[in-house]
């Protein structure tokens, strides 16, 4: 299962965050202690990791502290660096022409000082490769960031940008599941 990380303060203010580095706000914590009573009455996983990041890292000791887990990090987990255009707000000067990039190649397109979601996948194939013994048969639940979970579709089914380009608020009440016996993801809500 795969879940983005709850609200920050950057993200209301429509702040680009790729490395920038915030904790959740409150809501975004009141959005993690929501989401693990949802997700444990769904089946709580066997195993918890998250980005080392402050917002997903958070994200993740909240649930596992409702599940009796340990939310384990892993830096391979983090967030794409958005490079010189991490920590600007969405609408300043010369954002929109990286935004812009960006939909024509999303897989690609790399920002200055930054990486494109082929690097993430290869740091998440790491994660996968790293712990292969650890993840291979348990449930496991992944608290990342929108940029990490397209990466994840990416890496794992192989998908083109035009089926991975979805758009994810902070914590919505939705899982993204993927199913290895039919080799595809799928959202459900809960």
């Amino acid at each position: 299962m795969l879940i983005r990380h709850g609200e920050t303060d950057a993200n209301q203010a429509g702040i680009l965050i790729g490395h920038t580095d915030p904790p959740l706000n409150r809501r975004g914590q009141a959005q993690a202690r929501e989401m693990a009573m949802l997700i444990r009455a769904a089946g709580a996983p066997d195993a918890i990791w998250a980005s080392d990041l402050k917002r997903a890292h958070e994200t993740a000791t909240l649930i596992a502290g409702k599940m009796g887990l340990v939310a384990n990090v892993d830096q391979d987990l983090r967030e794409a660096s958005l490079g010189i255009m991490d920590g600007k707000p969405a609408d300043s000067d010369g954002i929109q022409i990286y935004i812009e990039a960006r939909e024509k190649d999303l897989l690609n397109h790399r920002p200055v000082a930054g990486e494109s979601h082929v690097d993430v996948a290869v740091r998440l194939k790491r994660f996968l490769n790293t712990h292969k013994a650890k993840l291979d048969g348990r449930k496991t639940l992944i608290i990342g960031h929108a940029g990490t979970i397209r990466a994840f579709c990416h890496l794992l089914c192989g998908a083109g940008s035009d089926h991975i380009d979805f758009k994810q608020a902070p914590l919505g009440k939705s899982i993204i599941n993927f199913d290895a016996g039919e080799a595809k993801w799928g959202m459900e809500d809960i």
